[in-house]
């Protein structure tokens, strides 16, 4: 017998896209975040409440993308983990670099 195997699975691209909503959401909110606290006066409670806005776009943003890692084929998923792997060290280092250098008064906090 020479049958076909189902393709319709591998093909299935809602399986395999980018979740483009939640990171349109959390950009969004972080944009939106940033001009309210730039161009609003607000007590320092609220000036808090809404620094945390973004989290919860972002959180939704994680869930899905992990969610489209476990989607991919080996291949991709490694060098999705490959890439992951150098992004969050070099981030870490340019934050406590920029932490330094503000704490060093090289950098002016905005006051």
């Amino acid at each position: 017998m020479n049958e076909t195997p189902d393709v319709s699975r591998l093909c299935d691209t809602r399986q395999r896209e980018i979740p483009l909503l939640p990171t349109a959401l959390w950009i969004g909110s972080y944009l939106g975040v940033l001009l309210l606290l730039k161009y609003l006066t607000l007590s320092a409670p609220l000036q808090m409440a809404v620094a945390f806005i973004p989290v919860i776009p972002f959180l939704f943003f994680v869930r899905r993308f992990v969610g489209h890692l476990r989607n991919l084929d080996e291949l991709h998923r490694r060098v999705h983990i490959e890439a992951l792997a150098y992004a969050f060290p070099l981030s870490i280092l340019l934050l406590m670099t920029l932490g330094l250098l503000e704490r060093a008064d090289v950098l002016a906090a905005q006051q």
